[in-house]
């Protein structure tokens, strides 16, 4: 990857490359991989994302957050080597807590663990691997909850049955005078009906009302297990794990970025409009915030500063471009060009875009942006 890098002729377009950082993922669920391995690696994506060489910097036109954040938010959708490592622990450690296999059994004689998430012992002395797997199991448990077809197999402290984390290891009022008693799952249930007395008498008000309001189970006498309390599934996937751990922030024009990553158009021309959505393209304007400072006037009208929006829009040769895109497919140029760019891209129906415009219309843009204006 930095080998290629040099002869990378649009900085932007090696995102497309740098989705074979997800090569080494078959590694990380083969084997453990360290911290710093993962950090090396994500240090090469960077590097050969923007161009850059050791004692050779480069501009990084957007943060490495916004790289790794989901497409449908802003992103560019890279996955980080880090977030990837714990995500491959969080699922192996899920196999190892849920399949009957003879060296998850050989694990639990070995460091005598009962099979609970929350009652891991890890010593100094433990191997690399049973610490690995500690790691995924203190990642996961937090997401778990435990169901069994036999209400006597949950205890009703210990076991997270009503949500993720057990009553044993949340900050909460709990009548001590009968926690000691050990009490079962089917204790609080009668008649297919909560047991409202010994539910105020063991919790405070606020879980007694969280519990009735919940539905009460019924038993098939099915073996305990484990299941993933987003989707109540028993057998969730990696990418469902990732987004558990790491689920990004809240959307933000998503119907904008659903439209832009949907296009069926070659990935350069879906990542030139993100940077331009972003604000990050290498304009002149752009470059002297960044501390390269060059003349920002436009060298082609000379009429006013080289911005994106002059440089794509208010600039009589921009103009001249757009003109060439009939009002069938996008509205009128005084209202397209009073609009903000996450409005013109939900403006234009781009079903009915030829890819022969297509290519018309980003071949000037490409020229505008790397010949004329930076």
């Amino acid at each position: 990857m930095e080998g290629s890098s040099s002869h990378t002729s649009w900085p932007c377009g090696s995102n497309t490359f740098s989705n074979s950082s997800s090569l080494p993922a078959f590694a990380m669920f083969a084997g453990v991989v360290t911290p710093k391995t993962a950090e090396c690696i994500d240090l090469i994506v960077r590097r050969f994302l923007w161009g850059g060489h050791k004692g050779q910097r480069a501009i990084h036109l957007v943060s490495w957050e916004i790289i790794t954040t989901p497409k449908l938010v802003g992103g560019l959708g890279l996955k980080r080597m880090s977030h990837l490592r714990i995500a491959a622990l969080a699922y192996i450690a899920w196999q190892f807590l849920v399949l009957d296999h003879p060296i998850a059994h050989f694990f639990r004689l070995r460091y005598r663990w009962s099979g609970d998430p929350w009652d891991i012992k890890q010593k100094s002395t433990s191997s690399p691997i049973w610490r690995a797997l500690c790691t995924g199991l203190q990642t996961i448990r937090r997401f778990l909850i435990k169901y069994s077809g036999d209400p006597t197999e949950i205890d009703l402290i210990a076991d997270p049955w009503l949500m993720s984390v057990p009553f044993s290891r949340i900050p909460t009022f709990l009548n001590t005078d009968y926690v000691h008693y050990r009490y079962r799952f089917s204790d609080i249930i009668q008649d297919g009906q909560w047991r409202i007395e010994l539910l105020n008498t063991l919790f405070p008000p606020y879980w007694v009302d969280q519990i009735r309001n919940s539905a009460v189970p019924s038993w098939n006498n099915e073996p305990t297990t484990w299941c993933w309390v987003a989707s109540l599934s028993q057998r969730p996937k990696v990418k469902e794990i990732y987004q558990s751990i790491y689920p990004g922030p809240p959307p933000i024009y998503s119907s904008v970025w659903k439209t832009l990553w949907k296009m069926l158009v070659i990935p350069k021309f879906k990542t030139f409009l993100c940077l331009l959505l972003r604000d990050r393209l290498p304009t002149r304007i752009h470059l002297n915030r960044c501390g390269i400072y060059l003349d920002t006037i436009c060298s082609l009208c000379g009429m006013a500063q080289k911005s994106a929006d002059h440089l794509f829009m208010a600039c009589p040769f921009a103009g001249e471009c757009w003109k060439i895109i009939p009002t069938v497919i996008k509205p009128p140029l005084t209202v397209w060009g009073a609009t903000s760019w996450e409005d013109r891209l939900t403006l234009i129906e781009w079903d009915k875009v030829p890819f022969g415009m297509f290519k018309r219309i980003f071949f000037y843009l490409y020229v505008m942006a790397y010949l004329e204006g930076t």
